[in-house]
């Protein structure tokens, strides 16, 4: 059953399941303002609709690309928006990931295809990751010229060890999902055919579960500090956004 479609995300209820999908898929999921200001009331409204677990997943064969390059290419020149446009977009990010990791009720992240950029910390903030077998995640902070966003110095090293998170944002390296799963970054990889299943077997397993020793537990296994470092890495990406060598690497990503 639809609660409501909005022109950039979807809101579907499957049982005592929210799916939340995000829906700008000519663009590759790419995240922008008003696509972060949809998440966060979608997930308001699917809290408030009495559902018992939540799930948040991507249209189409990719879940999010990570920030619209294009938009911020379209503001070289031009400082005071570029800045403006840059801390808006990563504050809102950060508002979505805090929502998630404090979300009353359980959430999945149903990793349906490729996760670049800042997207990361809209599956990191969920409790489980179920990953498509062609999903695969990668950083592209290195080829931009960003600093790195969304979770991946704030939340990754939860994960992962500092190390490891270092040295796949320096490689900049593409991992798969065989790979990712290894990470005990999700559960798979799941096959096409079963991939919607198999997310809505993980979220009605949550729903059944007390959902006070879950919050519970996020809150005890932290980063007891995420938004002070979320906070850091906002204003790191305003840093190295304003860069000429930045503005260059966009410039040739997005014209070729």
């Amino acid at each position: 059953m639809t609660i409501t479609t909005a022109p950039l995300v979807e809101i579907t209820q499957r049982g005592d399941i929210a799916w939340i999908t995000l829906a700008r898929s000519p663009r590759a999921n790419a995240l922008v303002p008003d696509l972060l200001d949809a998440v966060s009331a979608a997930l308001d409204t699917a809290t408030s609709s009495g559902a018992r677990a939540v799930v948040l997943t991507g249209k189409g064969q990719v879940f999010s690309a990570g920030g619209d390059v294009r938009e911020f290419r379209e503001r070289i020149g031009r400082p005071a928006e570029l800045h403006v446009y840059s801390a808006r977009l990563v504050g809102l990010l950060n508002e979505v990931i805090l929502k998630l990791h404090t979300l009353p009720v359980p959430t999945v992240c149903g990793m349906n295809g490729a996760l670049t950029g800042g997207s990361l910390g809209l599956a990191l903030a969920c409790d489980v990751r179920v990953l498509h077998e062609q999903a695969w995640i990668q950083p592209y902070y290195a080829q931009m010229g960003f600093a790195p966003d969304g979770g991946w110095t704030a939340l990754l090293p939860a994960f992962v060890a500092a190390a490891d998170a270092r040295s796949w944002i320096a490689r900049d390296e593409k991992r798969n999902a065989g790979r990712l799963a290894r990470m005990g970054l999700g559960e798979g990889p799941v096959s096409d055919a079963h991939f919607h299943d198999r997310v809505q077997d993980e979220a009605e397993r949550l729903a059944h579960h007390d959902a006070a020793t879950l919050i519970t537990a996020r809150r005890l296994l932290g980063p007891p500090d995420l938004a002070h470092r979320l906070e850091a890495e906002r204003e790191a990406f305003l840093d190295l956004v304003q860069r000429s060598d930045t503005h260059q690497r966009m410039i040739s990503f997005v014209d070729g």
